[in-house]
């Protein structure tokens, strides 16, 4: 049997750099990662998901009622798999 390991955070609002994360195959990020709205937040998250992105095969970011651009923020997304 073949298993898939999540891990599934949210409402980081900028503290991204603070969470220590296991390894996985997918992360999911439910939202509220910034907090205002502005773009070097965005870039910021982004970064450190650079950062992290060796511990998945996935990255799923579902944006919360903190992203207020999500069209606007998914393409500065880069490092991600997946923005919904």
């Amino acid at each position: 049997t073949k298993t898939v390991k999540f891990v599934v955070i949210s409402d980081t609002h900028n503290l991204h750099w603070k969470v220590q994360l296991p390894d996985a195959d997918v992360l999911v990020h439910g939202g509220d990662f910034i907090d205002y709205g502005m773009i070097n937040e965005v870039l910021d998250f982004n970064k450190w998901l650079g950062t992290i992105k060796h511990k998945f095969k996935y990255i799923i970011i579902v944006p919360g009622n903190h992203e207020f651009f999500p069209d606007a923020i998914g393409m500065l997304l880069t490092n991600v798999s997946f923005f919904f």
